[in-house]
């Protein structure tokens, strides 16, 4: 985005560094900057929860499970630890 106070000044360069929710694309950019921060863990020690970023995604909410209950558990911490790093809070479990 431009901006300048008036004509007589210069002009200044301003970005975002938060998505916008409201806007026509922050949906996508949303989904998009958790397919990202996922598959930069593909085959690391979150490689779960990374998977579970991938595929399980529907607009902002997770839709996945675990096949007992220290798995759900594990799963939990993982999408935690995973989605702490791109500063984004899970909630809702």
């Amino acid at each position: 985005m431009f901006w300048r106070e008036s004509p007589h000044h210069s002009i200044g360069t301003y970005g975002m560094r938060k998505v916008t929710f409201g806007t026509a694309s922050a949906p996508f950019q949303a989904v998009r900057t958790l397919k990202s921060l996922a598959l930069q863990h593909v085959g690391t020690s979150l490689d779960n929860a990374a998977t579970v970023l991938k595929r399980d995604l529907y607009m902002d909410d997770c839709l996945s499970g675990a096949k007992s209950t220290p798995e759900a558990i594990q799963l939990q911490r993982d999408l935690t630890e995973l989605t702490s790093m791109g500063r984004l809070t899970l909630r809702k479990w």
